[in-house]
């Protein structure tokens, strides 16, 4: 493509390399607006030169290039000798070199000198390409440098995404882009990150793993560069009718890690309205890495975040719970006890209580929470406590077991029953009275090693209003009493 602006160094080293061939020459460079006109862009003389327009058309094909090394004036149209043309020698197709005295005409108009005056522009087109080649390149390099320091210092995965999204855009000059993640435990994409005209329009939308150009990148983890969108089968145009966009050309990468698809990155429309090239397709499939390693690591932190909260939560739970534990077991002259407490968390939801009475009776309870953790803690602790304070009141199980289930039942989640176990045992007469909610039956085993399993009850507590049954049995001397839960 010609140049556009009287300021382009490659003019203005042609006629630099004129003054140096021919000193003192007299000259104007011209541009091809359209077929019929000729604008000057830069000149020698004093006096500038008019734009030129032609009745007929003034195109010059590549090849009459070749074969063309100037137009006398007596081939050019009679508006041309009012400004004093001796001769027109063409460039390019766009670029014509008008020569105003005979002098240079005779140095100039030769087809040695027509040639090395193209090869001059020509070469200077190839140093200018070199530059911007290798100014788009620190960009590029500037771009990914930015992006990895900001990837090092983000807290925030959604600023950090939009941020790759701009860089990426602005770099390769597109009109819109877009960044989509998959949805866990799904097969489909959502938007992440939109960005350009319309944008708004399809962040509320999901896409199909597989449907249309971004799923069949994320379903075949693959690139793709096309540059007709509308051509491709496999491009979904309800898109752009919801939107109101126009998609032209589009370039779409996975984000992959460690072979695992996170998402696909999306620019669409380059601004100068070129197809998207291969440099690009590269260029995104970087952005596209170094997004995916974002979110790893924003994964990674969340991760972190969240076992340290976990750890903190057992801790709280294991002070709560080493508070509700006893430390030791009491000393009852005629009876024995052993207990044993180990927990396959740090904080389980497995819960024992001795209480002895002032009426020679000794009430043994086990329970097991269904939640663990602070939840399972704090409801054992609100068990205990209701527990502790019935008892002050009242020593019939029948009537404290029932209260419990009417506290739990008001006061926890609907997942948040408690299998449970209350035995009072009488001192004096021997005898036990128990009460078992949904828990591991206890047994009893006796010197005969006849066993008997203590299931009397009902329900667990804390799931709904329930009659419960009491049973009363007789210990006999050498006899043991086991509870249990199964963790």
């Amino acid at each position: 493509m010609a140049p556009k602006s009287n300021n382009n160094p490659e003019l203005k080293f042609l006629l630099e390399t004129l003054n140096q061939i021919t000193p003192g020459v007299e000259a104007t460079i011209y541009l091809l607006q359209t077929k019929r006109r000729l604008k000057p862009v830069l000149s020698t003389n004093k006096a500038f030169p008019a734009v030129l327009n032609f009745k007929q058309s003034f195109k010059i094909s590549k090849e009459e290039l070749k074969n063309t090394v100037s137009i006398s004036p007596e081939e050019l149209e009679e508006s041309l000798h009012s400004v004093g043309i001796q001769a027109m020698i063409p460039l390019d197709a766009e670029i014509f070199l008008a020569v105003h005295d005979s002098l240079s005409v005779k140095v100039l108009a030769r087809p040695e000198m027509a040639r090395l005056l193209r090869a001059v522009v020509e070469l200077r087109r190839e140093v200018d390409r070199e530059k911007r080649n290798r100014r788009q390149m620190l960009e590029e390099i500037s771009a990914l440098h930015d992006v990895g320091r900001s990837i090092q210092s983000a807290r925030n995965l959604d600023a950090l995404l939009n941020f790759i999204m701009k860089k990426c855009m602005e770099i390769m000059n597109s009109e819109a882009g877009s960044l989509m993640l998959v949805v866990p435990d799904s097969d489909e994409l959502e938007f992440k990150v939109a960005l350009g005209p319309k944008s708004d329009g399809v962040k509320p939308f999901r896409v199909k793993i597989g449907q249309g150009i971004s799923g069949w990148v994320a379903q075949h983890k693959e690139p793709i560069l096309i540059p007709d969108a509308y051509a491709d089968p496999r491009f979904d145009p309800s898109f752009d009718k919801r939107s109101g966009f126009r998609t032209r050309s589009y370039l779409c990468v996975p984000m992959l890690y460690q072979e695992d698809i996170l998402g696909v990155m999306t620019v669409l429309n380059r601004k100068d309205g070129q197809p998207f090239s291969e440099n690009d397709l590269t260029l995104l499939t970087t952005f596209a890495a170094q997004a995916a390693i974002a979110i790893e690591n924003a994964r990674l932190v969340k991760s972190e975040i969240e076992m340290e909260r976990l750890e903190r939560e057992l801790q709280i739970a294991a002070e709560i719970q080493r508070h509700l534990i006893p430390e030791q077991v009491p000393q009852i002259p005629d009876l024995e006890i052993s207990a044993t407490y180990r927990p396959c968390k740090e904080v389980g939801g497995d819960f024992y209580d001795i209480i002895p009475l002032n009426n020679r009776k000794v009430i043994f309870v086990m329970a097991d929470v269904a939640g663990k953790g602070v939840p399972g803690a704090l409801q054992v602790a609100t068990m205990q406590a209701s527990l502790r304070a019935y008892l002050e009141f009242s020593q019939d199980l029948k009537e404290v077991v029932e209260k419990l289930n009417r506290l739990l039942i008001n006061t926890t989640m609907d997942d948040g029953f408690i299998t449970f176990f209350i035995m009072s045992y009488d001192l004096d007469s021997h005898t036990i009275q128990y009460i078992n909610a949904g828990h591991n039956p206890p047994l009893i085993v006796s010197e005969q090693g006849e066993i008997k399993e203590l299931n009397k009850g009902g329900i667990f507590l804390g799931f709904q209003p329930w009659t419960y049954e009491q049973e009363e049995v007789s210990l006999a001397v050498g006899s043991v009493v086991v509870a249990y839960t199964d963790g």
